[in-house]
């Protein structure tokens, strides 16, 4: 029988892991987390086609509008 492989656990309190199993090292935590695809948040109104930028007025509109009645 092997001898036991001690971690930290939760709380910094050791667990004791099963024969055969090594700890999970730093790196491979990052490795698995940057691997998760990512998640956009909450779709952000407007955009390209946004049918209220029709409505927008232009910073020269009036000067266009002023040179050419």
């Amino acid at each position: 029988m092997s001898a036991l492989v001690f971690e930290l656990g939760a709380e910094s309190k050791p667990q004791a892991l099963i024969p055969g199993v090594a700890p999970v090292s730093q790196r491979q935590k990052l490795e698995a987390k940057a691997a998760q695809p990512l998640r956009g948040g909450t779709k952000a109104p407007g955009g390209l086609f946004d049918e209220s930028r029709l409505a927008q007025t232009d910073m020269f509109d009036a000067v266009s509008q002023e040179a050419h009645p």
